[in-house]
C-alpha cells in the first residue's frame, strides 16, 4: 500500500471512524483515554503507541496493530527529516529572506529571522522552500512574458490566498455564471467612477462575491512586476489585483482584464498572470483579447476616436470627455498615452493614485 507519509496516522484513523460511525468521544470510551488524548492523536499532536494499536486492533479487526505503527513510524521518520532539512536551509536564511522578500512581507513586525522563515512557509503552504517548485507547477502560470521572478510572484499570489482565507472564506450559494458576468460588466464600470478607492474596493468584493467570484486587491511585491491574476481557489473562479504603480487607472484597467480573461478564458486549471510592462508586441492573443476588453468596456470606442480626431488635448477637453465617458481622468490620459497621442509625462497631475 502506498502512502503519503507526512499524513499523520490520526488522519488516516479519522477516515475509519467516519466509515465506522464511532465519534471521537465512543472511540475514547473504547480506548479507556481521554477524548483531548484521542483529539490530538486525530491531529497529529500525540503519537500512536502501541497500546493504542493493539486496542485499535480489537475495534477494527480487519487492521492489524502493525499497519498502524508503521504509519506512525513512517510520519515521525519524515517529520525528523523535514526538520533536519529546514536546519540546512536556516543556514542559508538570509539568501532566502531576500529572495522571497521578508522585509517587505513581515515590515514592522520585528521578528527574528528564523520566525519570519517558518511564517513565509506557511503563507505559501509548503514545508521547506525545496517544495516551490512543486507549488509553482500546481499553479500552472501562463503569460510569464516579461514578467518578475517566480519567487516574488508566488509570495504575492499566496498572500491574496490568505486574504481570502481571512476575510471572505464563505462565498455561500453563489455560482459563478459567465452569461450573469457578462451581463453585470455596466455595474462594475460605474463602480470604478470614482477616486474613493478604498470604498471601490469594497463595492467590487460584494459584487464579485454576489457573482460567485473572489476579489482580492494586495499590495504589490517588488520583482514581481504582477497588475494582476486570474485563477481558482477551492475551485471557485478568483480575480486578484496589485496596486503597482499606484494609479487608479492602471488598477481599473487591470481589473477590468482580468473580467476579460474570465469571460473569454477562463480556465479552472490555470492561473493567467498579468504584469504592468507589457511589451504589447510579444502579448498572446488571450492578452491582447482581455485588454482590448478592458479598453471597450470602459470608454466607447468610437467616441474615443472622435475625440483624438479632433486632436485637442488640454485639461478641459480630457476633464470633460471623461465625464462623458463615466470614467475618471486618468483613464482617458492613460489611453491616449499608450497610442502615443501623449508623453508619458503629461497630465500625470491629473491622475489620481492610492
Amino acid at each position: 500500500m502506498s502512502m503519503n507519509y507526512y499524513v499523520p496516522t490520526g488522519t488516516i484513523l479519522k477516515e475509519y471512524l467516519e466509515a465506522n460511525n464511532i465519534t471521537q468521544k465512543a472511540l475514547a470510551e473504547k480506548l479507556g483515554s481521554s477524548e483531548k488524548y484521542v483529539s490530538n492523536l486525530i491531529n497529529g499532536e500525540a503519537k500512536m503507541t502501541e497500546k493504542v494499536a493493539i486496542a485499535l486492533e480489537k475495534i477494527f479487526t480487519d487492521v492489524q496493530a502493525k499497519f498502524w505503527l508503521d504509519i506512525e513510524s513512517n510520519y515521525r521518520l519524515s517529520l525528523a527529516r523535514e526538520e533536519e532539512n529546514n536546519e540546512k536551509e536556516l543556514e542559508n536564511v538570509g539568501e532566502i529572506a531576500k529572495k522571497y522578500k521578508f522585509k517587505e512581507v513581515f515590515k514592522g513586525l520585528n521578528w527574528p529571522l528564523e520566525k519570519q522563515y517558518d511564517e513565509m512557509l506557511k503563507i505559501l503552504k509548503i514545508k521547506s522552500f525545496r517544495e516551490v517548485d512543486e507549488r509553482w507547477a500546481k499553479l500552472n502560470p501562463s503569460f510569464m512574458q516579461d514578467g518578475g521572478d517566480n519567487e516574488p510572484i508566488l509570495v504575492w499570489l499566496s498572500l491574496c490566498e490568505e486574504q481570502i482565507e481571512i476575510k471572505d472564506n464563505d462565498i455561500g450559494q453563489n455560482k459563478f455564471d459567465v452569461n450573469e458576468l457578462a451581463k453585470r460588466i455596466p455595474d462594475f464600470k460605474r463602480i470604478v467612477y470614482t477616486e474613493n478607492f478604498e470604498q471601490a474596493i469594497q463595492n467590487l468584493r460584494i459584487m464579485c462575491k454576489r457573482l460567485g467570484i473572489y476579489f482580492v486587491c494586495e499590495e504589490a511585491i517588488s520583482g514581481s512586476k504582477v497588475r494582476g491574476a486570474t485563477t481558482t481557489y477551492n475551485g471557485i473562479p478568483a480575480i486578484y489585483i496589485s496596486k503597482r504603480l499606484r494609479y487608479l487607472d492602471v488598477i481599473w484597467f487591470a481589473f477590468f482584464h482580468e473580467l476579460g480573461h474570465l469571460i473569454n478564458d477562463y480556465n479552472q486549471e490555470e492561473t493567467m498572470i498579468s504584469f504592468v510592462d507589457e511589451n504589447e508586441e510579444t502579448l498572446n492573443e488571450k492578452e491582447k483579447r482581455a485588454n482590448k476588453f478592458a479598453r471597450e468596456n470602459l470608454i466607447n470606442i468610437d467616441d474615443y476616436n472622435n475625440f483624438v480626431d479632433k486632436n485637442i488635448f488640454n485639461e478641459n477637453s480630457i476633464l470633460k470627455f471623461a465625464k462623458n465617458q463615466k470614467v475618471i481622468a486618468g483613464i482617458i490620459i492613460a489611453f491616449l498615452q499608450h497610442d502615443g497621442k501623449l508623453d508619458w509625462n503629461q497630465f500625470v497631475g491629473l491622475k489620481a493614485k492610492v
